[in-house]
């Protein structure tokens, strides 16, 4: 069993096969012959069963009631496992039994012997929640008439909300805002190892302009998963950096500048909190301080997860100089029923140089992409007083989670063993997003002008 504490990097999404989407599920094309019995399949919805139900950190929370009974429940997934299309069946019990956790680091994968041969696909655009509304975040061409921030009224003939409603409750997250958001990011992306999602070669959108003006559209599901965040997520933050840390087939960390009413603003762009070090944060700062900035602005809308020392490292280098000290809570296996027990740890980490920590003004703007470690370095920043947060909450993902490997089909099944929260903290992370001090949802210039504005 491989433990990862609060990375995200392998989250894979799916888009489900609801029929009030116009979808359906391909299940066929993915396994048309699979050497596993009714009996493997089945056996591997049963082992996960036990382990939500022996070893999820948020079992009370997120089920409750007693565990036995939802055992019982859970195991009667399998009978959708039936002979002829036991691969189609399992797909459809884990899927189910994802909708009954409303958790951002729950998570399963198949293995990729089970996943669509013809690969991931995306859609030309991507999609964002915003008031209410389906609203287009970016684009990738202008040959179907679509524009950044065209309302999307209709999905393949139903309404927007009832679309987002479904997704929502197909892939459940941490917090209402967040699962409607990833939602919205889901429409526009079919993952090859999540074997459902639309077999139409176009997806028909009925669109209102900002003119006021309406059309219907349609548009080719294309090759590869598009744009995404360093968490699998579609990635609407398009800004070309000035300064970038790569690692690997991922950038890290992006460097760029604005002036905004004559003040000279530095925005630093973490893509994660696990792919980057003190070293790569020392580089940019360095180059940072040579153009004299006014402010720094950490933009965290679309960041993804990570692990606490990145955290830290970040927060010492704008001078929070506190020790981070996190709260574990986890399931004590050795009762008769198991018991929430805790214990504190102090996290330790590497820093940059003293004469690169800013010491200026900070702001931090955030979206409900901004997960797992960017969600606690935003409560830290808050809980320090360190700087203003503006934009919209953060996910509230707070658990972390263990990958663990079904015995027959080789799936991952992510699943949250224990509960993070920073010691000092009268709120969990899980379940409580940072709420930001501005409420702003439109591009980071406008923002950071409201804010400038509001801030006199």
């Amino acid at each position: 069993m491989k433990i990862k504490y609060l990375k995200n990097v392998r989250l894979a999404l799916f888009i489900c096969g609801i029929s009030i989407l116009g979808l359906t599920p391909t299940s066929t094309s993915h396994a048309e012959k699979t050497p596993l019995s009714k009996k493997a399949w089945a056996e591997d919805i049963q082992e996960a069963c036990d382990l939500i139900t022996s070893r999820y950190v948020y079992f009370d929370q997120k089920i409750g009631g007693k565990r036995g009974k939802f055992k019982n429940r859970c195991y009667r997934l399998t009978k959708n496992i039936a002979k002829g299309d036991e691969f189609g069946g399992f797909v459809e019990a884990m899927k189910t039994l994802r909708s009954w956790l409303p958790d951002g680091h729950v998570n399963w994968e198949l293995d990729e012997k089970y996943c669509a041969r013809s690969g991931s696909k995306h859609l030309p655009i991507i999609t964002t929640w915003a008031n209410d509304k389906l609203r287009v975040a970016s684009v990738e061409s202008t040959d179907y008439g679509i524009e950044k921030s065209d309302e999307i009224l209709e999905w393949n003939g139903r309404p927007s909300k009832s679309v987002i409603d479904a997704m929502a409750k197909c892939e459940p997250q941490s917090t209402p805002l967040s699962s409607k958001e990833i939602a919205a990011r889901n429409l526009s992306l079919k993952r090859a190892c999540r074997p459902c999602g639309p077999i139409e070669i176009l997806t028909t959108l009925r669109i209102r302009k900002q003119s006021g003006k309406e059309k219907t559209t349609a548009l080719p599901w294309l090759s590869g998963p598009g744009k995404i965040t360093n968490n699998g997520y579609r990635s609407i933050h398009s800004k070309t950096p000035s300064k970038l840390i790569t690692k690997g087939k991922r950038d890290s960390l992006q460097l760029y500048s604005l002036k905004i009413a004559k003040k000279k603003i530095a925005v630093l762009h973490p893509l994660d909190f696990n792919s980057w070090n003190a070293a790569d944060l020392n580089a940019l700062l360095k180059e940072m301080k040579k153009k004299s900035p006014n402010i720094l602005v950490i933009d965290l809308r679309d960041t993804a997860g990570g692990s606490f020392e990145p955290v830290q490292t970040l927060a010492n280098a704008i001078e929070i100089e506190k020790p981070l000290i996190m709260t574990i809570s986890k399931l004590d296996l050795t009762e008769k029923e198991p018991l929430i027990k805790t214990a504190n740890v102090n996290i330790e980490s590497d820093t940059v140089d003293p004469s690169n920590v800013w010491k200026g003004a900070v702001i931090l703007i955030t979206n409900p992409i901004c997960g797992s470690g960017c969600d606690f370095f935003a409560r830290w920043v808050q809980l320090n007083k360190r700087g203003d947060i503006i934009g919209t909450p953060t996910n509230g993902r707070g658990g972390g989670y263990d990958d663990f490997t079904l015995k027959n089909s080789k799936t991952t099944f992510s699943l949250p063993l224990r509960d993070w929260k920073i010691e000092i903290d009268s709120n969990p992370i899980e379940g409580h997003p940072v709420e930001p001090d501005l409420s702003c949802r439109e591009d980071l210039k406008t923002c950071l002008m409201k804010y400038l504005k509001a801030s006199g």
